[in-house]
């Protein structure tokens, strides 16, 4: 095991090399989808929430007010593009999923002037 890492969290820097650092081997991010989860995960980090990969509940992270190791993840968030929709189904599994999970489900996204916004999704049970 690296020593560097214990579990998924780095603990110094990962990088070795001082050229591994340079920018022009450096070419993410390119896509809009990468300049979106970029954004949302450079956002988040400023605000000082620990994230990690989302992948296991369906998101694209998972995000924690304190050391993962220590907290359970708050919220899902799902990066999705401020013009994108959702299908009705998905909106359902997502919903199911964070309150099953019990964590909030956020997406996030890009305004048209390049700023984070964030749009949080309940799920309630009809009681009838």
């Amino acid at each position: 095991m690296n020593p560097m890492i214990q579990g998924d969290f780095y603990h110094e820097d990962p990088w070795l090399e001082y050229e591994d650092l340079d920018s022009k081997y450096w070419t993410h991010p390119e896509t809009k989808k990468d300049i979106l989860k970029y954004s949302i995960f450079k956002d988040l980090w400023h605000k000082n929430y620990f994230i990690t990969n989302g992948n296991k509940f369906g998101g694209d992270y998972l995000v924690y007010k304190g050391d993962p190791s220590k907290f359970h993840a708050e919220y899902i968030v799902i990066c999705r593009c401020h013009t994108e929709t959702f299908k009705a189904a998905e909106l359902a599994m997502y919903g199911r999923v964070g309150s099953n999970a019990k964590k909030k489900v956020v997406i996030g996204s890009l305004n048209p002037n390049g700023q984070v916004m964030y749009q949080s999704l309940s799920w309630a049970d009809l009681v009838t």
